[in-house]
């Protein structure tokens, strides 16, 4: 099954992997990168609550074993915890920031790119997340389409 999904992901030009939203230890993207079932093209972690880093220390373990590229999705709420993105920054994970304007309308994606640079991120490697819920379109982010590496979230809100 697995297979046949990144087949038609790489057939319709996208990409394949798992965003975990609560990443722990024997999940998802840990079960895909060890198995031969299918092999994802990127990992991302959302790095939220303090039970969201047992996964993420896994995965930073692992990191050196392939070229998966991998990030965390977060919007941040952490900042203000010295250190607390630091292995990740380290390791050079990339940050997709969580710019859900209908749930906060400050968290624009300069803003969060920002926030993000604050904790450590470098810029190259923060990309907007896009909030596509609460009746937003794509046309309420019109002005930050230029954004390289934008994603959406969720996918089925653009259908």
């Amino acid at each position: 099954m697995l297979r046949s999904v990144q087949s038609e992901c790489w057939n319709q030009g996208l990409k394949f992997g798992p965003w975990e939203t609560k990443p722990y230890p024997g999940s998802t993207a840990q079960r895909l990168e060890e198995s031969e079932i299918a092999t994802p093209d990127f990992i991302i972690l959302e790095a939220e609550r303090k039970a969201d880093w047992p996964m993420i220390i896994h995965q930073l373990w692992a990191d050196g074993d392939d070229d998966i590229p991998t990030a965390t999705v977060t919007n941040l709420d952490e900042h203000g915890i010295p250190g607390y993105f630091d292995p990740i920054i380290e390791a050079g994970w990339h940050c997709l920031t969580e710019c859900y304007i209908q749930d906060n309308p400050n968290a624009t994606p300069e803003r969060m790119e920002f926030q993000a640079g604050q904790v450590g991120f470098d810029k190259k490697k923060v990309q907007p997340v896009l909030g596509l819920h609460g009746g937003l379109t794509l046309l309420d982010y019109a002005e930050w389409l230029h954004y390289p590496g934008w994603s959406v979230w969720s996918a089925e809100y653009v259908l």
